[in-house]
């Protein structure tokens, strides 16, 4: 199975929140740290999506994308990996704070 999440992350109009453990065995966490990158920082992605857009929309687009993007880190010493980022004791706070900045 095939997950194309850069190509379809940018059609998303909501806030995204994405938290990823650095020792996560199933998704590797460069895969998370680059769509949170291609989400939020890079234009050129955008326009591929977008090539019909001015440069100015270009910029405004990549901007409003940078803006409704967060990562959140948990390092390997955790040892959440894939399944226990619950056990984060700060993970409701985290999720209110995201909530409320949305």
């Amino acid at each position: 199975m095939e997950f194309d999440s850069q190509r379809w992350i940018r059609h998303i109009k909501e806030p995204i929140l994405i938290l990823h453990a650095m020792d996560d065995a199933t998704i590797p966490y460069e895969l998370g740290d680059d769509l949170h990158l291609c989400y939020a920082c890079l234009p050129e992605i955008v326009e591929q999506g977008f090539s019909f857009l001015s440069a100015n929309e270009l910029y405004q687009e990549s901007r409003r994308l940078s803006e409704r993007t967060e990562l959140v880190t948990y390092g390997p010493e955790l040892g959440w990996g894939h399944n226990n980022i619950f056990l984060d004791p700060d993970l409701p706070e985290t999720l209110l704070h995201f909530i409320e900045a949305a």
